[in-house]
């Protein structure tokens, strides 16, 4: 099994109204947040771990940062606005939904996959008293 993350840009920098669309689309209720790190967010809980961020791309939060370093995703500078979609099982569902908002200039910027067979042998790797041989034979039953 697959846990996707993936990034979406939005042109329209109106992240209040995208707050709003959003959550009735993908049925999540978005919080505001604040971060040193991401500066004002909007974070929202899905289904199992699934967990959404809306974000400003640049962020100024911080001071004491670079320029360069203001920006979350420095090579979509033309997306204001970005939805963070981390740990999902249903990257597929959640592309068709977005990419029916066409009237929002979205896109799919990023998409990264960490297969959970290799956390799970991480994992078990890290257990005391199982070696490699025996982490493997327990990620086969």
């Amino acid at each position: 099994m697959n846990e996707n993350y993936d990034t979406y840009g939005f042109e329209n920098d109106d992240i209040e109204s995208l707050v709003w669309e959003l959550g009735n689309v993908l049925r999540v209720t978005f919080e505001r947040r604040d971060s040193s790190f991401l500066g004002d967010y909007f974070r929202a809980r899905g289904i199992n771990q699934e967990t959404f961020q809306l974000l400003f791309n640049h962020n100024t939060a911080d001071e004491d940062m670079d320029e360069d370093d203001y920006w979350h995703e420095p090579e979509f500078k033309s997306y204001p606005v970005l939805l963070r979609v981390n740990n999902t099982s249903r990257p597929q569902h959640i592309f068709d939904i977005i990419s029916r908002l066409n009237h929002l200039r979205v896109a799919l910027l990023k998409t990264k996959v960490i297969s959970t067979d290799i956390l799970e042998l991480g994992q078990a790797l890290l257990e005391p008293g199982i070696g490699s041989e025996e982490a493997r034979s327990k990620l086969t039953k």
